[in-house]
């Protein structure tokens, strides 16, 4: 009999099925990437994204690379929950500090990051190609009719603020990014909690392959990366695994009421890119809820095929297509208004149509968290607004829940916030130690 257990549990047990979802397909080692070039990210180039500030706000300063890096890109199996479960192939990043050589090479028990990443506008400008495709490189392995701009920088950051110091920084591409030969899935929540969950589960392999056992799981995520963050930890939490902390910067935790607030009560400072927000998302659900013709019915016939490049990163050269579609100067409306279709200037019937209800679904903060959370907002915060980045907060002290934190940032804008966020997640997470 206890022949027969043995035989079964060995029979179901993932590393078995290679189409288990979580599964390691395979890793590939980018590079080393040595501390000068880390400290330039650290230094200069942190000076350049922050280029544009406001008054008031202080940039962080960060301590000196300790460690060179090796990056690497692996594929993992996964499942698309809104397709009915549809298997799928995603990529992501594996950043690890190179502490020593030989079999000291790596850190045995570093803290173990999870970093969800922002919008990006270009299919490569996700984690796994940040360090393959970018400003120091030859561009020798950039696949042939794609353009890249600076849009893989907060991947770079993460990597020089955590890997660079000991610690293990992993980030999913998502469904449709990098590897990924499915359409985007921007801000589909089953979607979001999947890649992330099945990056953990393989990197978790690679890392033992590798003779890494994490000390902890902590989660970090920017803009709709913070989104995918609290959607992320709603599902861990959920599962049972245990995370040590979280923290968000200029995180939507309600991607509904954030798009009434752009069609309808746009901020006089709202940053004229956040059309590009709704057309990811009414397309995206689109494809992922399979609700054929939804963006015809909410994006205004003018636009719609402009809108479906975007989306596609379709034109002779994709990036700079969607540039030219959002900045240039037959660009698509940045008055939402003049974006969307007649029907939808009211907001009672985006409330009631399939787009809001698609948009409601994404929320992730109408739940209890029970992990340590911090969540840094900006007061002037061209993107997120005050009212949008404190509905999570609020929600969890009308449940008496006290483990949630918020922090305003001084002057912060969309990417000052983000900044400072790194600076103190880092001092926070190395606070920790144990078991959560």
């Amino acid at each position: 009999m206890k022949k027969l257990f043995i035989v079964l549990m060995f029979a179901v047990s993932p590393m078995v099925h290679a189409q288990t979802a979580g599964t390691l397909l395979k890793a590939t080692f980018l590079r080393t990437v040595d501390t000068s070039e880390l400290n330039r990210i650290l230094g200069p180039d942190k000076d350049k994204f922050a280029a544009t500030t406001t008054p008031g706000y202080v940039a962080p300063t960060f301590s000196g690379a300790a460690y060179p890096v090796d990056i690497y890109q692996i594929t993992y199996s996964s499942l698309i929950p809104e397709q009915g479960n549809k298997k799928t192939v995603a990529s992501g990043m594996i950043a690890i500090a190179k502490v020593g050589d030989g079999n000291n090479r790596y850190p045995k028990t570093p803290k173990l990051i999870s970093y969800q990443h922002g919008t990006i506008w270009g299919k490569y400008q996700c984690p796994s190609y940040s360090f393959v495709l970018n400003n120091y490189e030859t561009q020798d392995h950039r696949p042939k009719g794609w353009d890249f701009s600076d849009g893989g920088y907060e991947n770079r950051l993460m990597t020089a603020v955590f890997a660079a110091q000991g610690d293990v920084v992993i980030a999913a591409d998502y469904f449709g990014m990098g590897v990924s030969k499915e359409n985007e899935g921007y801000a589909v929540k089953g979607s979001h909690q999947q890649a992330c969950l099945d990056l953990y589960r393989a990197a978790s392999t690679f890392l033992a392959q590798k003779g890494i056992r994490e000390s902890g799981l902590y989660l970090s995520g920017w803009s709709q990366g913070g989104l995918v963050t609290l959607q992320f930890l709603e599902k861990l939490e959920e599962l049972g695994f245990p995370v040590m902390a979280a923290s968000t910067a200029s995180a939507p935790p309600d991607p509904f009421a954030a798009m009434n607030g752009f069609i309808y009560n746009p901020s006089p400072i709202q940053a004229p890119w956040v059309n590009s927000l709704l057309i990811l998302t009414v397309f995206s659900y689109e494809e992922y809820y399979s609700q054929a013709g939804l963006a015809k019915d909410v994006i205004h016939p003018l636009y719609y095929q402009q809108c479906k490049q975007i989306y596609e990163r379709r034109g002779v050269n994709s990036l700079d297509q969607t540039y030219a579609n959002l900045f240039g100067s037959q660009a698509i409306p940045s008055d939402m208004m003049k974006l969307v279709q007649n029907k939808y200037h009211d907001p009672l019937n985006l409330a009631a149509s399939l787009y809001g209800k698609d948009l409601d679904k994404s929320q992730a903060y109408r739940c209890f968290f029970f992990s340590p959370l911090q969540m840094y907002y900006g007061l002037a915060d061209e993107v997120i607004t005050v009212p949008v980045a404190l509905l999570a907060i609020n929600y969890s002290q009308a449940l008496g829940n006290s483990n949630i934190s918020t922090y305003s940032v001084l002057g912060g804008n969309h990417r000052g916030t983000f900044l400072r966020a790194a600076a103190d997640q880092k001092i926070w997470f190395d606070s920790f130690s144990g078991q959560p």
